[in-house]
């Protein structure tokens, strides 16, 4: 399969992640509408049922009745408003499975054709529809219709304004901004289906892609998604990026990975809570036809994140993220990006004569730090990152010195347990003896995210 064919393949359900956003938003749209229908109702049925003296709830048993009643008040109401809702979810459900469907029907040599019970299973039993729409007993979705988690918020609220005698126009204007929400905070609901339905419709997504892979024999897939304003450093250094299944081994340990969930399958939950990455697997021709296991590399600096005061984090597909001290150069990296600097991670290229040494550390060539790998380029200038193991701290200083100063001018320490007076003594007397090899113009201490000069 050449290059072009394998494009053509996958262009159609690379647009996947772009609709399920959209879906996402007509849902929230669909969501805020039935909230405030919903807020509507309980407040009128409260209203008529709830009574109040000289303008305060009463504590009384006919308040307390209510309150025992309020389950079932909460959950006719729901049945009643928000039943439009699971019928979105469900056409949705639909639309992505025949997505699916139609681009794995094309996998292989011969193709596909899923059986009508494995479709489904994989749009409808999992998640717990019937075939004709409506919701299995106890099943995932009746879960997330019944959405107890509010039921219960919803109960709090109104226990509390009745045994604490809140005062009736108060209670109203309360529970009303709870579930409808107000300025710059999401109502009950909205907030529970944002959380909740774009992790059902991506997760589900993903588990129809393995389940197809399973059967299919794939073990090859591109990370699909496109990026957007918030998209996080892990998903931006795998967009549009092809790996196998064993290359996903590591991810759960690599140190950009920051929004993984308890058990976490790099195949299922990819970047983490509310990713919009897709994984799409494909065959180990198209594989091969998008450039996986060549072994010509490519020096492609790229923004990992960027800041409104014009900071920036640049990294390229060269650099090694499971480098033992990346995470901390990262967080260095980041700390000068939100200063406002242009930051580059670069990757180690330790064969000067390798092409790519100059594409990447050209700068250097003619200087006395050519043939060097400093970790970070920050607007333009080289800076070396050096952290420690040992635990005496007087050690720790001279090793970081030593080492930092061997591939840059200016260093960025992890903090050692000495006062600043002492490091900035040690530093002066370095560059005063004619002992030490290379004079230091710069030291900055990374504490944790933040970075601050010393010398």
């Amino acid at each position: 399969m050449t290059r072009r064919e394998a494009r053509r393949l996958i262009k159609r359900i690379s647009q996947k992640a772009d609709w399920i956003e959209e879906a996402m938003q007509i849902l929230e749209s669909l969501v805020k509408q039935k909230e405030v229908e919903f807020a509507n109702e309980l407040l009128a049925e409260l209203i008529a049922q709830l009574e109040s003296e000289n303008g305060q709830l009463l504590r009384n048993s006919k308040n307390q009745k209510v309150i025992s009643r309020l389950n079932n008040i909460t959950e006719s109401l729901r049945n009643a408003v928000f039943t439009e809702v699971v019928t979105k979810m469900f056409t949705d459900v639909s639309h992505i499975t025949l997505e699916n469907t139609v681009y794995y029907g094309k996998m292989g040599d011969k193709g596909f054709k899923p059986t009508g019970q494995m479709v489904k299973d994989l749009a409808f039993a999992r998640l717990g529809f019937n075939e004709d729409g409506t919701l299995v007993r106890d099943g995932y979705m009746q879960g997330l219709f019944e959405s107890k988690e509010v039921t219960a918020q919803i109960k709090d609220f109104v226990t509390r304004g009745v045994y604490s005698r809140t005062g009736f126009e108060t209670f109203k204007v309360g529970l009303n901004d709870m579930i409808k929400g107000s300025e710059g905070k999401m109502g009950a609901f909205s907030r529970f289906y944002r959380n909740y339905a774009y992790d059902t419709y991506s997760q589900m997504d993903a588990m129809q892609g393995k389940m197809f892979s399973d059967e299919l024999q794939l073990k090859y897939f591109i990370y699909n998604g496109g990026l957007i304003k918030n998209s996080r450093a892990f998903c931006i250094r795998k967009n549009g990026r092809v790996f196998s299944v064993d290359d996903t081994k590591s991810w759960i340990d690599e140190p950009d990975n920051k929004a993984k969930p308890p058990g976490y399958d790099p195949l299922i939950h990819r970047g983490g809570y509310g990713c919009r990455h897709s994984i799409h697997y494909i065959t180990e021709d198209m594989a091969k036809a998008l450039g996986y296991g060549q072994d010509d590399q490519v020096y492609k600096p790229f923004a990992l994140k960027r800041f409104a005061n014009g900071g920036e984090v640049i990294t390229s597909d060269l650099v090694d993220v499971n480098m033992p001290d990346y995470g901390r150069v990262f967080n260095a990296a980041n700390a000068f990006a939100r200063m406002g600097h242009k930051v580059e991670i670069k990757p180690k290229i330790k064969n000067h004569l390798n092409p790519l040494y100059n594409e990447v550390y050209g700068g250097l060539k003619g200087s006395k730090y050519e043939r060097k790998n400093p970790d970070l380029y920050i607007d333009g200038l080289s800076y070396e990152h050096e952290g420690f193991i040992t635990s005496n701290p007087k050690n720790a200083l001279r090793n970081m010195l030593n080492g930092g100063s061997a591939q840059s001018s200016r260093i960025i320490i992890d903090k050692p347990d000495l006062t600043d007076a002492y490091i900035k003594r040690v530093i002066k007397a370095r560059n005063n003896s004619s002992l030490s090899p290379n004079e230091i113009d710069e030291v900055w201490i990374l504490e944790g995210t933040a970075v601050r000069r010393i010398f």
